[in-house]
């Protein structure tokens, strides 16, 4: 009788290790509606259970923050803009604003969509594997320039 309590004190001590362990586990994983930020892009992918490769600089500026929930992953080149990774079809940032020029070029296989105006480009999107990437610059850049983005982007 007293090996069978031992047992059954035994198993449920492991029980309530594996429910601390099912904890922790879930409160380290991010949520899908605040991303939080990180300090490496290693740490933002691993958070979001996905990886996203991005140009080291961004309009000569370095990355400055890397951000992650369960959907999307985020590179901020200070304030030159952003590269993000997004579970799902495209997120459509430049919605609501004016661009007079949209352009549409296959990049490597993937078909992307320019945004700019005066021959700068600010946007450029593309869904590729059921992920959708934008790359936003604050001030523009030349067409070749964007492109190069778009192909350190993955």
């Amino acid at each position: 009788m007293k090996k069978k309590t031992i047992i059954c004190v035994m198993l449920l001590v492991l029980l309530a290790a594996a429910i601390v362990g099912v904890i922790v586990v879930k409160n380290h994983s991010v949520s899908d509606s605040k991303p939080q930020s990180y300090s490496s892009l290693e740490e933002a992918n691993e958070a979001a259970d996905f990886g996203l490769n991005g140009s080291d600089r961004l309009c000569g500026y370095p990355a400055t923050d890397y951000e992650a929930a369960s959907n999307t992953v985020k590179i901020t080149y200070a304030d030159a803009g952003f590269i993000s990774k997004t579970l799902g079809e495209a997120n459509n940032v430049s919605v609501g604003e004016k661009y007079s020029e949209t352009a549409e070029q296959t990049i490597e296989d993937r078909t992307v969509t320019f945004k700019g105006n005066e021959e700068k480009v600010y946007i450029a999107e593309w869904t590729e594997n059921g992920f959708s990437y934008t790359i936003s610059v604050t001030d523009g850049v030349d067409f070749d320039e964007m492109i190069e983005y778009v192909k350190a982007t993955r």
